[in-house]
């Protein structure tokens, strides 16, 4: 079963911009539920832990309406 918290480790070491809206998204939705310390020890196993920061941003960011 993937878990959350797996799917914003996977889309940040992608790094599109698409990534960080939907983990923006899923960081929203899941709030405090989510265990930030696994993805960070993932996100630095990888050399990534300086998108955990952009991806915060974005969630703090308000959603875009559509035109």
């Amino acid at each position: 079963m993937l878990l959350p918290e797996d799917l914003i480790a996977f889309e940040l070491v992608a790094g599109r911009h698409h990534d960080y809206e939907s983990v923006g998204a899923i960081i929203n939705a899941q709030g405090t539920d989510l265990d930030t310390d696994f993805i960070q020890r993932t996100l630095t196993e990888f050399g990534f832990e300086d998108r955990w920061t952009i991806a915060l941003d974005e969630a703090a960011r308000p959603a875009e309406q559509d035109r």
